[in-house]
């Protein structure tokens, strides 16, 4: 009896050992945003705002982010998704209003909410923002935006800023 009993032991023992265990799940605090992260995000949706004529501040934009952070934005409907560095962003977007036959009318985009995680050593930070041009017959629906933040040399900086939904006209 007690031997039956020392075999029935055994053999539930081994089945729990060899169930599989689950990997514990990657930590993710949500966070309140600090000051350094805030100023950063400020400084950054300030440089995408211009007025009549004028283009973005894309020396403040440039300085948010580190070399060759990626820049992923919303594609048309039938294009395939493409990421560019920050640097043929700029150069893009130069291009587009520098060619441009009409006047630029000017723009104007801040952020709405924002929700921040930390992932190991980065931050992730999801933004609801607003756009307006002036003339906008609409108010135009708000975008989402979500960047990786990385610290270097000490200092928040953009790593990757992805553009999820983005107002249409």
């Amino acid at each position: 009896m007690v031997r039956a009993l020392i075999l029935a032991i055994a053999l539930a023992s081994m089945g729990c050992s060899a169930i599989p265990q689950a990997e514990p799940a990657p930590s993710r605090a949500t966070l309140p945003i600090d000051g350094e992260v805030q100023a950063l995000l400020d400084r950054l949706y300030h440089s995408f705002n211009y007025g009549p004529g004028q283009e973005p501040d894309w020396k403040l934009m440039r300085t948010s982010f580190v070399d060759g952070a990626q820049y992923v934005p919303e594609p048309s409907a039938g294009s395939p998704l493409r990421s560019y560095d920050v640097d043929a962003l700029i150069a893009k977007w130069q291009s587009s209003m520098r060619s441009s036959t009409s006047v630029n009318p000017g723009y104007s985009e801040w952020i709405g909410s924002t929700s921040i995680s930390k992932v190991g050593d980065l931050l992730r930070v999801d933004i609801v923002f607003y756009g307006k041009e002036p003339g906008d017959r609409h108010q135009r629906q708000p975008g989402l935006d979500s960047l990786l933040l990385a610290r270097v040399d000490g200092t928040w900086k953009v790593l990757s800023f992805v553009v999820h939904k983005e107002s249409k006209l």
